[in-house]
């Protein structure tokens, strides 16, 4: 099974996307998936989840931390990882909250490479997608694995110097090998000369490329913590509005992509806009 991996350079935007395209698969796709935090309890991901107050002594002992106690000790097994997880779709959706011991999350305290494999290896037996966030290439490094069925979902803005720095030194990188790779650029403007064609073009990239819009009502329900509300509501319908359709389709084709490169589904091209 693919583990599908959303990354970006410690600049931000994986996180939103990687909880975007989870929301999105779950909804759309009819997949039972698991979304687990490589950094520390709440961040990333985390930020857009009502995960605070009341859940906050919950995710102590049902995330990261006590799935990595079970590994450790050879208790964690398919019968039991959904029960130390936080539902977020009953059968569809599963998260884990990232770790509070250690300031870097997994990188903190040691956590064996090992018992992290484990956790994954387990929740492959039981998930149909194992989806995972992280941010720099040392998290990189500690979640993904010399898998050719992996998917490597790389964050990026319409940055000439993140770019640059990408395309010229990061992709060389040994954890990119062997990969398979979707770029989405977030916060994108279609009205910049730095459009996903012209990108692609100077670049020379042949790598699937999404533009992610930026979109104010999506903001402000990530500040909330209500984005599962927001894409409830905002389902694909042309009563919604442009703007709005743009960000939901946009993140239905980098999941309908994202299934395709993981072998798990098919999906039916639309006239969208990726390149």
């Amino acid at each position: 099974m693919s583990r599908i991996v959303f990354w970006d350079s410690s600049h931000g935007g994986s996180a939103q996307i990687a909880a975007s395209v989870a929301i999105t698969l779950s909804l759309h796709f009819n997949k039972r998936l698991i979304l687990a935090n490589g950094g520390r309890f709440n961040t990333g991901f985390e930020e857009g989840f009502p995960l605070g107050g009341d859940h906050s002594s919950l995710l102590s002992e049902y995330g990261m931390d006590a799935l990595l106690r079970l590994a450790a000790c050879q208790r964690l097994s398919k019968g039991n990882i959904s029960d130390y997880t936080l539902s977020l779709l009953r059968g569809r959706l599963d998260l884990v909250s990232g770790r509070k011991i250690g300031p870097e999350g997994l990188l903190g305290m040691a956590a064996s490479k090992s018992d992290v494999e484990q956790i994954l290896l387990v929740a492959e037996q039981y998930y149909d997608l194992v989806l995972l966030h992280s941010m720099g290439e040392k998290g990189l490094q500690q979640l993904a694995y010399n898998d050719e069925d992996d998917v490597l979902v790389v964050v990026l803005c319409q940055s000439r110097v993140q770019l640059d720095t990408f395309f010229s030194d990061q992709i060389k990188s040994k954890v990119f090998a062997g990969k398979k790779l979707v770029l989405a650029i977030c916060q994108y403007d279609r009205a910049s000369r730095w459009t996903l064609q012209n990108i692609k073009r100077r670049y020379n990239c042949e790598v699937p490329m999404y533009g992610i819009p930026y979109h104010t009502g999506f903001a402000d329900a990530w500040n909330a913590r209500d984005i599962l509300s927001f894409f409830r509501r905002h389902r694909l319908t042309n009563r919604r509005g442009p703007d709005k359709l743009e960000l939901v389709s946009s993140y239905h084709e980098l999941s309908g992509n994202i299934l395709q490169l993981a072998g798990s589904g098919t999906f039916s091209d639309r006239k969208e806009k990726g390149a």
